[in-house]
């Protein structure tokens, strides 16, 4: 065979020389139902791969390890402080002390002309600590007032002093003061030395600091409050006056 025969002839492709590749490549045809086929070129972006940093986990790691510690040592301490406040009140055995007005006498009940009332009333009072282990200190910044139907009569103190536990201490108060003479009050003393015997009734109110002693250590000061109503069969001076019926409420503040 000649050259020009040769020339002709399709390549062999069974054969040991490297496989043919076409310049061209044919791209088929749509559907017919008008779609078009995606000619563009392929993205050349790249997906840069993420790594994460561990730095952040460790952070975030750190705090929560602190909240948890924070939370238990609260825990601890509240748990500590329950125990010992529920060792402490079963040991003590706190009771609140008790008052009670024993005698109530006029020194003087001078009504004026333009209804100006001066008035000193002694009261006996019986001041009870039933604690076993507790000691009381009365401080000296206290008040005693006497009222009736919320006009104030007079105002006096009680002394200072510590009361030691298993106590019952007896001290009398001076309570002294002027007023205006209210209606009420007038028509009650009025009815009252007609003869009625209609009972007057009276409101003391105590305020004194505070102190409790548990052996040799002093707990924080707080104020107690006493409301005793009361009310008396007379007013005279120099006359013995009855208690006809009392009523005590004692409360605390801090």
């Amino acid at each position: 065979m000649d050259y020009n025969d040769q020339k002709g002839c399709p390549t062999d492709m069974n054969s040991s020389g490297p496989p043919y590749l076409p310049k061209y490549a044919i791209l088929p045809a749509g559907n017919g139902d008008g779609d078009q086929v995606d000619v563009r070129p392929p993205s050349y972006r790249r997906n840069i791969p993420r790594y994460l940093s561990t730095q952040n986990r460790k952070s975030g790691s750190i705090c929560l390890q602190c909240i948890c510690c924070c939370y238990c040592i609260l825990l601890l301490l509240i748990v500590i402080l329950a125990s010992l406040t529920v060792y402490l009140y079963t040991f003590f055995e706190p009771k609140m002390p008790s008052y009670t007005v024993e005698r109530f006498g006029v020194n003087s009940f001078d009504l004026q002309p333009d209804f100006k009332l001066y008035i000193e009333f002694l009261v006996s009072l019986k001041v009870e600590n039933p604690n076993d282990k507790i000691g009381i200190i009365y401080g000296k910044d206290n008040l005693v007032v006497v009222a009736h139907q919320g006009l104030t009569l007079g105002t006096g103190k009680i002394p200072a002093f510590f009361q030691r536990y298993k106590n019952v201490t007896f001290m009398e108060v001076v309570v002294k003061g002027k007023s205006e003479l209210g209606s009420a009050f007038q028509a009650t003393l009025m009815e009252n030395r007609l003869g009625m015997r209609i009972p007057i009734p009276l409101n003391m109110n105590i305020k004194v600091p505070m102190n409790f002693m548990l052996g040799e250590s002093t707990l924080r000061q707080f104020t107690f409050l006493v409301n005793c109503s009361f009310a008396v069969d007379n007013l005279s001076p120099k006359h013995k006056v009855d208690i006809l019926s009392s009523n005590y409420n004692v409360s605390f503040a801090l």
